[in-house]
């Protein structure tokens, strides 16, 4: 791609709206999908005409729009000059007037401190936050430091950059760049998305230069915002939350439903079979101030009043992991196995000796890791699936164990979930590389930058366009059979298929 002449779309849907603040361009690409909230991108610091490129690959998933600011690029001047909130309410005006429901607000740069501000203004409006390459540091908030940083990237980045980012600068002026940079520096984005309640997604890039400190409080803060507040603990309602898990499979009959507790391995299983798996538990993130986090017991406490508000409003949910899954008056079988790795070496086998009696090769791995699972590519991949449960040192001994006790695998790719900071007990780089070793011919990370690990929050994303790219693809297989399913897994001895009425021994 040209970066001084960007990559355009067949086709841009250019608008301007008159808004309070002045009268703002936007462009937009894409369809409207069902099920697939539009993207509004938020240009960076005076500058827009860089992120047609990704306003493009963006419509192609969805309708993508990039908002230009007041007085910047292509927007009319505002009727004085702004500062970062004021910006931020320009863009919730636009997104009020475009009519487009709840959307992802993504920001660029500086543009992330007005998606911050737009997001917070909007809540009901915005399905998540997206910041790239947040700023600013708060180790660089004044001039001089600033413009250090920026003297450093421009060491990275290509020369067609500056010169595409010349025109708009000129539009700008001196004075108003000025104002700009004061007002950014002026602004705090770390405050601001604690009033974010909607999911935050922080992404970097390979070299930008993100402050552990920074990436770590980003990382938290975006936690925070998923979580419910305290205070509305008791407006959840069990019967909305059990219609919402079912409603995302189709409304038919099923030779078998898989309910219980969570396990990456069982979703690989449940996917093969084309089986909706039911979570017996539901993780309900509280937010609670104060308390130190290796102090369960003041967590327990901090936390007791929210547990009782939701216990009242739902008498029929406990606050406990609970197993039992019997008298449903349909013929149940009971799966059990003593810890949640332990069933990963069954399902991977499971998977090895299915593709082989379909007739396609079993010797690719794929190592996924806690929450980051893609079912979908692991069959169309022809992967054989194994689930670890986290990033720790015994998860990983495990996977070393299965690939010890089973034929080797000429391909090994393995996902690892960067759960922010370095922990006790978190396998390193190193130490995973010995696992992608194993591998006859090909061992690799899939969606990891070694780098960054555990800070590699990019990860979330990159992992299945990562997973994506693998060649050869296989043709998307029918469902497995449950009865060759259960008799597999009967044959196991790590593993237990226990018939209804029989207690597990």
């Amino acid at each position: 791609m040209d970066i001084a002449h960007p990559e355009a779309p067949d086709r841009i849907e250019v608008t301007y709206r008159n808004l309070p603040h002045a009268r703002m361009r936007a462009r937009a690409v894409g369809r409207r999908v069902p099920g697939v909230p539009e993207i509004v991108l938020v240009q960076g610091m005076a500058v827009s005409d860089y992120l047609v490129p990704a306003l493009a690959r963006l419509g192609g998933w969805t309708r993508a729009h990039l908002v230009d600011l007041p007085g910047l690029a292509g927007s009319g001047d505002p009727p004085h000059e702004l500062d970062i909130a004021q910006y931020g309410r320009s863009v919730a005006a636009w997104l009020d007037a475009a009519g487009l429901g709840r959307v992802v607000v993504a920001g660029h740069s500086s543009g992330t401190q007005i998606a911050a501000h737009a997001a917070a203004l909007r809540p009901d409006g915005t399905v998540a936050l997206v910041l790239a390459s947040p700023t600013v540091d708060p180790v660089a908030r004044s001039i001089p430091r600033l413009l250090l940083r920026w003297r450093l990237d421009a060491r990275r980045e290509p020369d067609e950059l500056g010169r595409s980012h010349r025109p708009e600068w000129v539009r700008a002026g001196p004075r108003r760049l000025l104002h700009i940079v004061r007002a950014h520096l002026a602004d705090r984005l770390e405050d601001v998305v604690r009033d974010v309640p909607v999911p935050v997604l922080v992404l970097r890039g390979r070299e930008d230069r993100l402050p552990r400190a920074v990436g770590e409080k980003a990382y938290a803060v975006s936690g925070w915002s998923e979580a419910v507040a305290a205070g509305k603990a008791g407006d959840i309602r069990s019967d909305a939350l059990a219609e919402w898990i079912a409603g995302h499979y189709p409304r038919r009959r099923y030779p078998v439903v898989f309910l219980g507790s969570a396990n990456g391995a069982l979703v690989h299983l449940a996917a093969a079979l084309g089986a909706p798996w039911l979570p017996q538990t539901v993780l309900v993130p509280v937010r609670r101030h104060g308390g130190h986090p290796d102090e369960p017991r003041e967590g327990l406490r901090l936390s007791r009043a929210a547990g009782e508000a939701l216990l009242a409003a739902n008498p029929d949910l406990v606050l406990h992991h609970m197993h039992d899954v019997l008298g449903l008056g349909r013929p149940t079988v009971r799966l059990c196995y003593p810890e949640p790795d332990d069933l990963s070496p069954a399902v991977a086998g499971l998977f090895r000796d299915w593709y082989r009696r379909r007739g396609i090769p079993a010797d690719r791995l794929f190592a996924s890791c806690f929450v980051l699972l893609e079912p979908w590519w692991t069959l169309r991949t022809g992967s054989v699936p194994y689930w670890t449960s986290f990033n720790t040192e015994p998860a990983r001994r495990r996977l070393l164990d299965h690939l010890d006790g089973t034929e080797p695998f000429d391909e090994i790719r393995l996902t690892l979930m960067s759960n922010g900071v370095a922990a006790p007990g978190q396998a390193g780089i190193p130490a995973w590389r010995e696992v992608l070793a194993r591998a006859r011919t090909a061992g690799e990370f899939t969606g990891v930058d070694p780098r960054a690990y555990p800070r590699d929050f990019a990860s979330f994303a990159r992992m299945h366009r990562e997973l994506a790219r693998v060649r050869p693809v296989q043709p998307m297989p029918g469902p497995m059979d449950p009865d060759f399913a259960a008799e597999f897994l009967a044959r196991r001895a790590d593993v237990q298929l226990l018939s209804a009425g029989r207690p597990p021994g």
